[in-house]
């Protein structure tokens, strides 16, 4: 891969086939809005945060072609109960 010693490493493609979704519903969010608030702290959602990230920036990753195929899904929700037995 030649970009790896570049500022830019570019990845051509990436293609995760048939993985097994599970989707839990807690008291106050979802699995899935845990993911998303955890990757917008992760790169920084205000401006002030990514001003600083550029500032200590490294290395950018560009993934030209992305690919999700033939998802299984399950979904839950978790039930709390404060009863005792």
């Amino acid at each position: 891969m030649p970009s790896l010693t570049k500022d830019v490493i570019v990845i051509r493609r990436i293609a995760i086939l048939a993985p097994d979704v599970i989707y839990e519903k807690g008291e106050t969010q979802t699995n899935f809005d845990a993911i998303v608030k955890n990757i917008g702290n992760a790169v920084g959602s205000d401006q002030k945060s990514k001003s600083k990230r550029d500032q200590e920036a490294g290395k950018k990753l560009i993934v030209e072609l992305f690919t999700l195929r033939d998802a299984q899904g399950s979904g839950q929700r978790r039930l709390h109960c404060k009863a005792r037995l």
